[in-house]
């Protein structure tokens, strides 16, 4: 049985973390330590010296992956099984998120209220003598997107984020026209991020 140690508690005591004095307890334990922060310090400390935190943060990570990857959801646009990896992700992909996007707006009739104010702005904003095709704005930028400036997947179709669309520089909600000189080639991505904000405003 080990002995208590027996010193004079009128006499302060030097705490072996930070160094500093202090005054022991008139009666209990005597304390090592000032305060208990020091003593977790010099805890961590002992354990990152002989490998014992390292130890820890691996086996944490572990088990954190495992259980990560042991999580199985079904996309709900397409019916694939995958591993989400994160919670609160539902699709299996963007496109399959964006395709659910676009059938709920379409149920609503919010896709149709769009469509038709977008035609209707672009033909009370438009130039009677110019009069173009998207496929034209598309060769014209070198099926180049103006926002991000990767190549547009010419294959891709609505409303796949890859697929091409029109993007009005300056919007037409912002006084911008359904003109060539405002008009660019841009992914159906990066032209929804976009939105009616200025391009500086939208990277």
């Amino acid at each position: 049985m080990a002995t208590p140690r027996t010193v004079d508690r009128s006499n302060p005591i030097m705490c072996p973390q930070c160094g500093e004095a202090f005054m022991p307890r008139r009666s209990g334990p005597l304390p090592t330590y000032c305060t208990a922060t020091c003593k977790a310090r010099a805890c961590d400390t002992r354990a990152s010296t002989d490998g014992r935190m390292d130890q820890w943060r691996r086996a944490t990570t572990e088990r954190r992956i495992a259980a990560l990857l042991a999580r199985t959801a079904q996309c709900p646009s397409c019916g694939v099984v995958f591993a989400p990896g994160h919670r609160t992700r539902t699709y299996c992909t963007a496109q399959c998120g964006m395709r659910a996007y676009n059938v709920r707006r379409q149920e609503d009739g919010r896709l149709l209220r769009y469509r038709a104010e977008r035609r209707q702005r672009e033909r009370d904003q438009a130039d009677p003598s110019e009069v173009f095709r998207a496929a034209d704005v598309y060769e014209r930028d070198d099926w180049t997107c103006w926002l991000c400036s990767k190549p547009i997947n010419c294959e891709a179709s609505w409303p796949e984020p890859d697929s091409p669309s029109v993007d009005h520089v300056t919007p037409l909600s912002k006084g911008g026209g359904h003109t060539l000189s405002n008009v660019k080639a841009a992914h159906l991505r990066c032209n929804l991020v976009k939105g009616d904000r200025p391009a500086d405003l939208a990277a």
